[in-house]
């Protein structure tokens, strides 16, 4: 009974020992930070589009009819 226990234990503290170390790294941090910035960078060319989509639209609506003429 006491052979099985300290087995336990040990098992216990090599997944706590490697959790601690998962927790740790920092790998999937770099990637997550990544992630936001693209988003970021998305959400400002979006926004850039929705402000400034009518004023391109009739800019190259204009210069469409200089150049048919």
């Amino acid at each position: 009974m006491l052979a099985r226990a300290n087995e336990l234990s040990l098992r216990l503290m090599v997944g706590i020992t490697t959790w601690k170390s998962r927790l740790a790294s920092e790998k999937g941090q770099t990637m997550v930070e990544y992630g936001l910035i693209l988003a970021l960078i998305a959400a400002v060319v979006i926004g850039a589009i929705y402000v400034l989509g009518g004023h391109i639209a009739s800019l190259f609506g204009s210069i469409s009819n200089t150049v048919a003429q």
